[in-house]
């Protein structure tokens, strides 16, 4: 205790730079307000519908849906908080309530959080019930984050008619919030749309400078040269109907006026199009990090296409950990309090698809390594060869050095490091114990034959004598030997297996 009092008194046991003294957070009549410039000079007092109004480009939308389908897919396991029962009932009790058990829809409620990789947090509001002798949240739904707002101290408010401006405080263990990307402790978060909105804004601008283009070169610009005798209305009639000459078939001028058009001519490379295709690049790259899952275009081979294909795996990989990293820290933890308050919380987490199959191909190439040099040594002894150092482990041996001896070893070795007794493998090894150790049974049981032949005067009565003490020969020790033998037979089995 007396170690701890001057870190205490030094202020080392609790936070110091937090939002309400932070010079870079706006923190107003104790309200944390966004960091998120977009938001604040762009969103003309609308705040984060600007990011909704995003998904109403098709990129956007198609994107953005396709990493949080690649994690929605994912396959999900419930981890023990710990080792005693009460932290295993707990994980029972959660992966019940998450398969749905109570009518809650997993993949739905984790679509919902995701709305925060846009807008950088999302909020969900649990209805709690008392059902089958548990607490469990019956309903969990989804809440537009305008509603809310967060104080100077991140803590989470509703905002009411009767309070707009600031709030009302949210009781515990009642509403999820889903943070990313949060920037020097920002509770806002730092969503996709902060990214993107500049190349929707470049490429809706891109477009519709391409959209006057295309009307230029359909309906050149029509020209009338008049006299300085025509009137001012009749002018202005004629420049009414040549305005509108591209929606009519024919149109009638003023004698003397003489009509010219004026075709777009364009010289260059850059076009609207690469430029409208450019932002999707961007807009591709900013959400899954790549382009080719997305755009194959004119270029691009499979093996980059697996390069950029891992890339956004990685990204996805992130997002499920941070996903799961709330889950289990907000919804797990509040079930674990008010069901098993002595467990430890579980954890729901989604294996990551990419280092699964990159730890099986990395056994698989070993497994192929060890029995290629497994391949070299036994060839080596069974061709005379000995090696310098005998009690030398599988690597070691295939490396080192080997001389030649005049009289071919029976030895061979064996999956293992080390040595096997014979050339035979595993089963043939076994079979020969099996019939060493059974020898004694069956040499007793064929010597009683034996003797109750040799002993009868003919062929029935050694018959009448065999079915007489056929009752006795049970065969029970061998019976047992031979279960003992099929047992280590499929535990050597296994072992070879696994040893690769």
């Amino acid at each position: 205790m007396s170690n701890n009092a001057p870190m205490n008194k030094a202020g080392l046991g609790r936070e110091i730079a937090v939002n309400s003294n932070d010079i870079l957070m706006r923190t107003i009549g104790g309200m944390s307000w966004t960091t998120d410039d977009v938001i604040r000079i762009k969103s003309a007092g609308v705040g984060l519908k600007i990011y909704d109004d995003l998904e109403q480009d098709p990129m956007v939308s198609s994107v953005l849906m396709k990493r949080k389908l690649g994690l929605i897919s994912r396959n999900w396991e419930v981890r023990p908080g710990g080792k005693k029962l009460a932290d295993r009932k707990m994980a029972d009790l959660a992966d019940r309530f998450l398969s749905g058990e109570w009518g809650l829809g997993f993949d739905r409620l984790c679509m919902g959080l995701l709305d925060a990789t846009l807008k950088g947090y999302a909020v969900a509001e649990i209805i709690w019930d008392y059902v089958d002798g548990f607490m469990i949240p019956v309903m969990i739904k989804p809440k537009d984050q305008r509603r809310f707002a967060f104080g100077s101290t991140d803590d989470l408010r509703l905002l009411t008619p009767e309070s707009p401006l600031y709030g009302e405080a949210v009781p515990d263990r009642k509403f999820i919030l889903h943070q990313v990307g949060a920037k020097s402790g920002d509770p806002h978060g730092r969503g996709l749309g902060y990214q993107l909105y500049f190349w929707v804004f470049f490429k809706k601008t891109a477009m519709r400078f391409w959209l006057i283009y295309a009307e230029k070169f359909g309906a050149p610009i029509p020209i009338a040269e008049v006299d300085e005798t025509m009137l001012p209305g009749d002018e202005s009639v004629l420049l009414d109907k040549l305005s509108r000459l591209h929606e009519l078939a024919a149109v009638t001028i003023p004698k003397g006026t003489m009509v010219k058009f004026l075709e777009s001519v364009r010289t260059g490379d850059a076009t609207y199009e690469s430029l409208v295709e450019y932002c999707d690049k961007m807009i591709s790259v900013a959400v899954l990090g790549e382009t080719l899952t997305t755009m194959v275009g004119n270029s691009g081979s499979r093996a980059l296409g697996d390069v950029h294909n891992e890339v956004k795996d990685t990204i996805i990989d992130s997002d499920a950990d941070l996903l799961s990293s709330t889950l289990s820290g907000q919804l797990l933890t509040w079930m674990t309090e008010v069901n098993y308050p002595d467990a430890r919380p579980p954890s729901v987490w989604r294996p990551r698809q990419t280092r699964e199959m990159t730890e099986a191909k990395t056994v698989q190439e070993k497994a192929a390594a060890r029995q290629s040099r497994l391949n070299f040594v036994n060839q080596a002894l069974s061709t005379g060869w000995t090696p310098d150092d005998p009690s030398a482990s599988l690597d070691e041996m295939s490396e080192g050095g080997w001389s030649r001896s005049d009289q071919i070893s029976p030895t061979q070795f064996s999956s293992s490091d080390g040595y096997a007794a014979t050339q035979q493998d595993a089963a043939d090894h076994l079979s020969d114990q099996l019939r060493k150790s059974a020898a004694p049974i069956t040499d007793d049981l064929i010597n009683h034959l034996r003797k109750l032949i040799d002993t009868s005067p003919d062929l029935q009565t050694a018959a009448d004598r065999l079915m007489a003490d056929y009752p006795a020969i049970t065969g029970d020790d061998l019976g047992q030997m031979l279960a003992q033998a099929l047992l280590l037979g499929a535990v050597t089995g296994a072992s070879e297996m696994i040893d690769g």
